[in-house]
């Protein structure tokens, strides 16, 4: 583990502990979580990404021009009526 000095609003850091204590961590923990956290979410920004993945593993085609936006919306809106 590396160690890092970051300078913060002392209520903060009282606030910060009281938060890991109550869940059980530490606040290096809790930071780091944290950060992993934003790191996960910046990589996931389009969720189609994982749909566009999946193109061509079924049976058939699937015309490049198809709005996938458009597709889920439509199987949303059937499902749900």
């Amino acid at each position: 583990m590396s160690k890092l000095t970051l300078s913060v609003n002392p209520k903060l850091v009282t606030q910060a502990k009281k938060y890991a204590r109550k869940k059980g961590k530490s606040v290096s923990k809790l930071f780091e979580d944290h950060i992993e956290d934003l790191i996960n979410k910046e990589k996931k920004k389009d969720p189609l990404d994982s749909i566009r993945k999946l193109k061509g593993i079924a049976k058939g085609s699937i015309p490049d021009d198809v709005d996938y936006k458009d597709a889920i919306a439509d199987i949303l809106i059937a499902k749900h009526r």
